[in-house]
C-alpha cells in the first residue's frame, strides 16, 4: 500500500516501521490507561518503544513480522481483560453489545498475530492463557472466561487461511533441516548452541543482556512496587492485581528461555514453533514497560498523599 503511494521500496519500508511503532505505542497506551493515568500510562508507551529488544528487531534484524507482534499484544490482554470484567446477570443490550465487541476484537488481533508472526503468536499465546486464567481467578469470572475460548477459536479461523495450509501440509517441508539447523532447545539464553553461534557472537551477547536487564527490571520494580510502595499502588483501582499479574507471566517467559525450563518446556506440544527462546524477550520488553508506568503511578500517587495530607495554611 505504501509502495503505491510512494513508487519507492525505501520509502515504503521507512513509512511500514514507523506505522508498526505509532500502533505499537498506541496499543500499549490504550491498555495502560485501564489502570493508569495518563502520564505513567506516556512512560509504559515510551518505554515499549525504546526497550532495546524493540530496538534491535527494528534497526538491527529488520524483523517486521516479529515487530508487528508488539502491537498485538497490548491489545488481546486488553480486550480478555475486558471479556472478564464482571457482569450482571441480567445483561442489557448495551452489555451484551460490548461483550461482542470485546469477543470480536480478541478474535482479530488474535488472527492478525497469527497472520503476522506464528512463532511469537505461539509462545504469547502460552503466557495469555495463563494470565487470563490467573485473572479470571483474581476476579472470580469463571463463567465469563468460557466467553474467551469461542473468541480465540474465532481468531484462528480468521487465520485459517495461512494457519491450515501450513499446519495440514508440514510434512512437505524439511522438518528435520530445520530442526538441525534451528533447534529451538540448544537456543536458551547463555548457552545458544547453534552453529553459526561464534559468527554472531556480539548479537547473542546482546540478547543475554537484554534477558538480564528485562528480568532485574521486572524483579526489582515488582519488589518496590509492592513491598515499599502497596499503599500507593492500591491507590489506583485494578493496577495491584495487574502488577502481581504481569510479573508472573515476565517471570515465566524469562524462565523459559533459561536452560533450567527444559524438562517443562519439553513437554510443550509445538514449542519448536517458536524456533528461539529469546523471541520471548518480546514478552518481558512489555512486562517491563508495564512495570515502569506502574512505578510511575505508584510514585504520583505517593506525591498526591502528601499533598492531601499536608497541614492547609490559614
Amino acid at each position: 500500500a505504501f509502495y503505491a503511494i510512494s513508487r519507492e521500496w525505501l520509502v515504503a519500508l521507512l513509512c511500514v516501521h514507523l506505522t508498526m511503532m505509532i500502533g505499537a505505542a498506541a496499543a500499549i497506551y490504550v491498555y495502560a490507561r485501564q489502570s493508569m493515568s495518563r502520564i505513567p500510562a506516556a512512560v509504559a508507551m515510551v518505554t515499549y518503544i525504546f526497550l532495546p529488544y524493540h530496538l534491535i528487531d527494528q534497526y538491527q534484524r529488520g524483523a517486521m513480522a516479529e515487530l508487528l507482534g508488539f502491537v498485538w499484544m497490548p491489545l488481546m490482554l486488553l480486550f480478555g481483560e475486558r471479556l472478564l470484567r464482571p457482569k450482571s446477570s441480567n445483561l442489557t443490550n448495551n452489555k451484551r453489545s460490548s461483550r461482542l465487541q470485546n469477543a470480536a476484537g480478541l478474535a482479530l488481533t488474535f488472527g492478525a498475530f497469527i497472520w503476522s508472526h506464528p512463532p511469537t503468536a505461539f509462545q504469547f499465546t502460552i503466557a495469555f492463557a495463563v494470565y487470563m486464567v490467573l485473572f479470571a481467578f483474581k476476579q472470580r469470572a469463571w463463567r465469563s472466561s468460557l466467553v474467551l475460548i469461542p473468541a480465540t477459536l474465532l481468531g484462528l479461523g480468521l487465520s485459517a487461511a495461512y494457519f491450515l495450509p501450513a499446519f495440514v501440509e508440514r510434512d512437505l517441508i524439511r522438518r528435520e533441516y530445520v530442526a538441525e539447523i534451528w533447534p529451538y532447545h540448544a537456543t536458551y539464553v547463555f548457552v545458544h548452541g547453534l552453529r553459526y553461534a561464534n559468527t554472531h557472537r556480539a548479537f547473542f551477547n546482546l540478547i543475554d543482556f537484554i534477558w538480564v536487564f528485562n528480568t532485574v527490571a521486572i524483579i526489582a520494580g515488582a519488589v518496590a512496587l509492592l513491598k515499599s510502595e502497596r499503599r500507593f499502588v492500591e491507590s489506583s483501582p485494578g493496577l495491584k492485581d495487574r502488577i502481581w499479574l504481569w510479573v508472573v507471566i515476565g517471570c515465566l517467559a524469562a524462565f523459559m528461555m533459561t536452560k533450567v525450563s527444559y524438562p517443562i518446556g519439553r513437554l510443550v506440544p509445538g514449542i519448536e514453533t517458536g524456533v528461539f527462546t529469546w523471541r520471548m524477550l518480546a514478552i518481558t520488553t512489555l512486562i517491563t514497560a508495564l512495570i515502569a508506568g506502574s512505578c510511575v503511578q505508584a510514585a504520583l500517587n505517593r506525591r498526591k498523599n502528601r499533598k492531601e495530607s499536608e497541614p492547609k495554611s490559614l
